[in-house]
């Protein structure tokens, strides 16, 4: 009773690879690292990051959501050893901004970390404002966090 996608395979390539079947898989060793240089976007040090107060942001996709257009939320997901509580309302601060969310507690969590998903609103005032260079999307990294009751 599961779904199975046209193009399943028990064995992939089974066969061999290529249009007839007859090129052999090589693992690619060398590629062109046509990267820029990192370091420019490091905003903060590792150092510094483990001297800072407060919570790692985790910022994962909506499990119900491709992008932001869809249905949003306000929650800041919590470890209940933090000793908030379920539905409390929260100010979240970073050195980017400040917003506002309504706790959600999991025991999955970390306790040194709170997770926001991305597509929450405001999210995006606590995270740096930068772009990637490829995609043009948001930078979410190395941000923390703190967390008053209101």
């Amino acid at each position: 009773n599961l779904y199975r996608s046209p193009g399943y395979e028990p064995l992939p390539y089974k066969e061999g690879f290529g249009c007839d079947c007859d090129e052999e898989f090589t693992f690619i060793c060398e590629y062109d690292d046509s990267f820029v240089n990192t370091k420019r976007f490091h905003k903060i040090r590792k150092k510094r990051l483990e001297q800072l107060d407060g919570y790692w942001l985790l910022t994962p996709k909506s499990p119900h959501a491709i992008n932001t257009q869809f249905e949003r939320e306000d929650r800041i997901y919590l470890h209940p050893s933090l000793g908030f509580s379920e539905g409390e309302r929260v100010k979240v601060a970073s050195e980017h901004g400040e917003a506002v969310f309504t706790v959600k507690l999991s025991d999955a969590l970390r306790e040194d970390c709170v997770m926001i998903r991305n597509n929450a609103y405001d999210v995006n005032l606590l995270t740096p404002p930068i772009l990637s260079e490829e995609g043009h999307n948001a930078c979410y990294q190395e941000v923390k966090v703190t967390i008053d009751r209101l």
